[in-house]
């Protein structure tokens, strides 16, 4: 991540397959309030600000 952080937010700079892979991830973590460092934070909110990310969440809510 580090040495992407030039190219922009997520994992690789720009989104990728890798953050779609972690979106369901980052769902869990804050959803379940788990503590974790200021970087992981806020790539977790990078993914809930991602357009791709909010489609997705609201086809699932949509499906349930």
């Amino acid at each position: 991540r580090a040495a992407a952080a030039e190219s922009g937010p997520f994992l690789f700079g720009k989104p990728s397959i890798a953050d779609a892979f972690f979106a369901p991830v980052a769902i869990r973590l804050r959803g379940y309030h788990v503590q974790l460092p200021a970087e992981a934070l806020a790539y977790i909110e990078t993914i809930y600000q991602w357009p791709a990310f909010k489609r997705w969440q609201q086809a699932g809510l949509q499906e349930s």
